[in-house]
């Protein structure tokens, strides 16, 4: 009762403002409603501006990468309408297209719930990210090649859309400049994403990223 008819944009989308203001808690329910209600009836423009209004911030980041990545706009929707939402569907997506790439050599794990970043290189004591990867039974990145970085953001949005333990092989202060780019890199992405490093090591000595 809440939304008029298609035809007013304003309208509509200050009715989902008003109502979600009122009621936040229920944003992410009715923007599955609306995706399989109203959403279809909508100018594809509409659809995103009533998304922005509904979705999350993590959500309308990952509607922007569908976006950049030709997705239609439509096939966006039926992601959002899904029974398992939006999330779910781009990281399973991801999962597929991420252990698909050539020379793949540890496909990722979404049961697994770990994920270990870090450098090859030793800096003040540190191991390979891959070695504290195999004694946690984590995930990791392990290509025979150095994979792109469209590849390392899908493994980076992976590992925040299944909310993994994200451990650290390294502190990143100790990592000297010029090296281990690829790690400030993923550090960088993952801050820009509500991330931090833990302020202390834990039990083990390592780092973590949490979120904030």
């Amino acid at each position: 009762g809440a939304i008029p008819g298609p035809g007013d944009g304003i309208k509509i989308t200050g009715a989902i403002v008003c109502y979600t203001g009122k009621f936040p808690w229920k944003a992410r329910d009715l923007g599955i409603l609306l995706s399989k209600e109203i959403v279809p009836l909508l100018p594809d423009t509409l659809k995103l501006d009533v998304w922005r209004v509904v979705l999350s911030t993590r959500e309308n980041a990952i509607v922007t990468k569908l976006t950049n990545e030709g997705y239609s706009i439509s096939q966006i929707q039926e992601m959002v309408a899904s029974s398992q939402g939006l999330t779910k569907s781009f990281l399973m997506k991801n999962i597929g297209e991420f252990n698909d790439v050539a020379g793949n050599l540890h496909p990722y794990g979404a049961g697994v719930k770990k994920t270990v970043i870090g450098t090859y290189a030793s800096f003040s004591g540190s191991r390979p990210y891959t070695e504290v990867g195999e004694e946690f039974g984590a995930n990791y990145l392990n290509f025979m090649s150095t994979p792109d970085w469209s590849t390392n953001e899908k493994f980076l949005d992976m590992m925040i859309d299944n909310g993994d333990e994200i451990i650290l092989s390294v502190h990143p202060n100790v990592v000297p400049s010029g090296s281990g780019t690829t790690f400030k890199n993923e550090i960088a992405y993952l801050t820009s994403n509500g991330y931090s490093v833990s302020g202390v090591p834990y039990g083990d000595g390592l780092y973590r990223m949490i979120k904030i």
